[in-house]
């Protein structure tokens, strides 16, 4: 098994353990980065 950053390793195993974990996970990280780009809190 090769090594990857740890944001490739989720996006990349995640569908294979579950698509709802995917999704939620993505989700997730979509709302991180609205809220470092428009500085909102708790969004």
């Amino acid at each position: 098994m090769k090594v990857v950053a740890p944001e490739a390793s989720a996006a990349s195993f995640a569908p294979e353990i579950d698509p709802a974990i995917t999704a939620a996970t993505t989700q997730e990280a979509a709302s991180a980065i609205w809220r470092r780009r428009f500085g909102i809190e708790g969004a």
